[in-house]
């Protein structure tokens, strides 16, 4: 509804709050002992799904706002940290899966009865993001250390390389960081850039 904001918070346990833009105390979306990051919104804004590290295994969960007790495990056996997407529509989560590897579309409801979609294969994305209308997913992969932008049509699976080369990937934990639609064409994220000097 654009009046909050969900942010990840580090300290003792990495949380997820809440915070309205117009001011006030942050309140944290789950209070657990555990580790928690990457939130992405519902469209309706009551619910906001992210990566859990719990007991040593990561998965995506899912939880209304207001409710700590209400989260739900979507999926286990996703890639660490990673900054899934819910789309548009809301009918799917868009989330890096170690197992089998690539990246999947996971429903929102575990009741809904869809069945998970392995959207690609290729295991080098560093983020990405969905079309306004929910049909295609667009992202930067990892191609042979450099990066690529690329689309997947969500109906056919297939996936149009819109840019093979936008420069080196980053010698960083996060080279990229972030990818949200800005306007039919454009997308904003932020790239890590390095520079380096030999010294005597």
């Amino acid at each position: 509804d654009g009046g909050r904001i969900a942010f990840d918070r580090q300290g003792a346990y990495n949380r997820i709050y809440v915070s309205p833009l117009a001011g006030g105390q942050p309140v944290a979306v789950r209070s657990d002992k555990y580790f928690f990051s990457g939130p992405t919104w519902s469209p309706d804004g009551t619910s906001i799904a992210f990566a859990a590290l719990l007991d040593g295994k990561w998965e995506l969960q899912r939880t209304e706002v207001g409710r700590p007790t209400s989260n739900v495990m979507l999926r286990g056996a996703i890639v660490p940290y990673t900054q899934s997407r819910w789309s548009p529509d809301g009918r799917w989560i868009a989330v890096l899966s170690t197992h089998p590897n690539g990246l999947v579309l996971v429903s929102p409801d575990p009741k809904s009865g869809l069945q998970e979609v392995m959207l690609s294969e290729e295991t080098g994305w560093l983020v990405f993001g969905w079309a306004k209308d929910s049909r295609t997913v667009y992202g930067i992969r990892n191609a042979d250390g450099r990066m690529m932008l690329v689309s997947v049509d969500v109906g056919t699976r297939r996936e149009t390389v819109i840019n093979r080369d936008l420069g080196p990937v980053a010698l960083s934990d996060v080279p990229v960081r972030g990818f949200t639609w800005l306007t039919p064409t454009s997308f904003g994220t932020s790239i890590v850039r390095v520079s380096a000097r030999l010294w005597l």
